[in-house]
């Protein structure tokens, strides 16, 4: 099951690049199996074995193989974002985690150690509000944390990418984030889930929208040599017999 997921993963990437395309140049994704087993048997296992701590590592490598093996015509994507860049991005949401969860879990079990101190019953009223204040505190730390987490990791993996001689830059703020899995988690709730599609769009939108291509040079020369190359190198017929599957 899994040998055959990271088949389907890998595929996956070749399906999105593959049909899409800028000026008639198709991107392209060159990753091979080998490669792909090798990020997704190693490093996923590895990261559960370690209790997330190798998550980080994990991750990098797995941009690595995405964007390092991603082509426009003939130019490939490079990516360097260093593991130790990875783990400081982690680090920061570790430590927010961990404040969370502290925040939620004390009051609660504070109220119980201290009615068995007391060799008493804990106050029924007490330990509902204990819950609910547990339970928002959970709600709340999670809705501020991942909104943090997806600015920082998505700026980190643009602001390290290029695409020959131009690069990325991603602008992706935390704050507008929060504002967009706020209202998505309200229209969600209040249309009993029929918001979903809409909410999936706006993110997808936002994060689009934040990422720009710096141009090192000029870009009509760049894709014209794209375009020649593509044509000499008779990309069609090499990939005629190609078998493409994404999910």
């Amino acid at each position: 099951g899994r040998a055959v997921l990271r088949w389907l993963v890998r595929n996956a990437c070749r399906f999105r690049l593959h049909d899409g395309s800028n000026r008639g140049l198709l991107f392209r994704f060159t990753g091979d199996n080998a490669v792909a087993y090798n990020t997704f048997l190693l490093y996923g296992p590895y990261a559960v074995f370690t209790l997330y701590l190798a998550a980080p590592l994990f991750r990098q490598r797995l941009k690595r193989y995405q964007h390092d093996n991603a082509r426009f015509g003939q130019t490939p994507f490079a990516f360097s974002a260093s593991v130790g860049q990875f783990y400081a991005a982690y680090f920061v949401i570790a430590l927010l985690m961990i404040a969370t969860m502290v925040g939620a879990f004390v009051p609660f079990f504070s109220l119980i150690a201290k009615a068995q101190t007391l060799q008493q019953k804990p106050d029924p009223v007490a330990m509902a509000s204990a819950a609910a204040l547990m339970l928002a505190v959970l709600v709340g730390g999670m809705l501020m944390i991942q909104p943090l987490w997806l600015a920082r990791i998505q700026n980190l993996v643009w602001n390290h990418t290029t695409l020959g001689p131009h690069r990325f830059e991603s602008k992706a703020s935390a704050w507008s984030l929060f504002g967009i899995f706020l209202t998505n988690l309200l229209g969600i709730v209040f249309t009993l889930g029929l918001f979903t599609p809409w909410a999936a769009v706006r993110l997808a939108r936002y994060r689009a929208q934040t990422v720009s291509l710096i141009p090192g040079g000029s870009l009509d020369d760049f894709i014209a040599d794209q375009e020649q190359e593509m044509s000499a190198a008779g990309q069609e017929t090499a990939e005629f017999m190609d078998i493409d599957i994404g999910l």
